[in-house]
């Protein structure tokens, strides 16, 4: 089943990085719980937060430090921790 098609990314702000509109996924929401993720770009860096706390810190990684997260998840690497 191709995913891709079924996401829809909403915006969200968040009160410590105002000027930041955070995109979520839908795939937050599958399971109706509050594991929300945002992520967002400031400069040169993403910005990640939950987005079901609109003051819940915000923290910067660069682009690849993201891209070498997603392709742990992509390979398994991180189901240890779902």
């Amino acid at each position: 089943m191709d995913h891709s098609r079924l996401v829809e990314v909403t915006e969200y702000v968040n009160r410590n990085a105002p000027h930041l509109a955070f995109e979520k996924s839908s795939f937050s929401d599958l399971d109706y719980s509050k594991d929300c993720v945002g992520f967002a770009v400031d400069g040169e860096r993403i910005a990640v937060t939950h987005t079901k706390d609109a003051e819940a810190p915000v923290l910067r990684y660069t682009r690849s430090e993201i891209a070498a997260m997603v392709r742990a998840a992509k390979a398994g690497q991180l189901d240890k921790f779902c």
